[in-house]
């Protein structure tokens, strides 16, 4: 038997849980779903995460705010510890300046990312200025938004790129200015986290999973729906996105999300959970 049980996910903890029982061994779950991350949660999952989280030895949430959630909901007491990134293909690089202000953005293309309300700010803030906009990926609402940068008459400045991998995503980061998404509900939010170690300042909503990565150094957080709050953040970033430190914002990044760091917090959280069996 191993000295310890690692997992992700509610279901994959679940039956962690089970071994944990039966064998006596250390079961940890790292829980980034998102569909606990709700304030009406489904039964079914609400019942199966109790179950889950009540019978291992340490849940790790991946974000503060996300850890709080989770304690509040289930009576537990989570800790926090991010997911181990892969970020290096995201690292600053040097970039030439553009005389256009150029906007990028990557997730699912659902309504829950947010795009819908992106689109809007962006046309509103954007109409007459050297400004565009890419969105990477695919979803079920792709149809939807390209009827809305129709409607928006934003054909010439949007543009939806499509599912892409990361290497095409890295470079499109390159020559950007700044990284926007409005999502509803993020338990961690991966892509800021590139976008952030590309250097890019970014625009996030307060949602759960971004609010502990941006600083008045590297962002502007707003309110989920706040129309005229996005439009002015999009516009103040035009303004002023050269005074952000890019540099900076990726050196941050690295030093605070490494590999090496989480994995020794991993490691410790993991030696902690193997002593209470010794």
């Amino acid at each position: 038997m191993p000295d310890a049980l690692l997992t992700m996910f509610t279901e994959q903890g679940y039956a962690a849980s089970k071994i944990r029982q039966e064998f006596n061994v250390p079961a940890i779950l790292i829980e980034p779903n998102s569909i606990i991350n709700k304030k009406e949660i489904d039964d079914y999952f609400y019942n199966l995460a109790y179950k889950t989280y009540h019978n291992l030895d340490r849940v790790i949430a991946v974000s503060p705010a996300f850890r709080d959630h989770l304690n509040e909901k289930f009576n537990i007491k989570s800790i926090y510890n991010p997911v181990l990134p892969s970020l290096e293909l995201f690292f600053y690089k040097e970039r030439e300046n553009s005389e256009i202000f150029k906007i990028v953005s990557t997730g699912r293309i659902s309504k829950l990312k947010g795009f819908r309300e992106l689109i809007l700010a962006f046309s509103e803030a954007f109409k007459d200025k050297k400004a565009s906009l890419e969105i990477f990926g695919g979803g079920p609402d792709e149809a939807y938004l390209k009827d809305l940068i129709a409607k928006e008459n934003m054909g010439d400045k949007i543009f939806l790129r499509g599912m892409q991998n990361r290497e095409t995503i890295a470079k499109a980061y390159e020559s950007s200015d700044l990284f926007v998404l409005l999502s509803h509900s993020e338990t961690f939010g991966l892509v800021y986290l590139e976008a952030l170690a590309s250097g890019l300042p970014i625009i996030a909503t307060r949602c759960s999973g971004p609010e502990h990565l941006v600083t008045d150094e590297n962002g502007i957080l707003v309110d989920l729906f706040d129309h005229d709050k996005t439009v002015e953040a999009l516009n103040y970033m035009y303004e002023n996105y050269k005074k952000y430190d890019k540099r900076k914002i990726s050196e941050d990044t690295k030093n605070n999300f490494s590999k090496k760091k989480i994995t020794d917090d991993l490691v410790e959280i993991m030696k902690e959970a193997v002593k209470d069996y010794a």
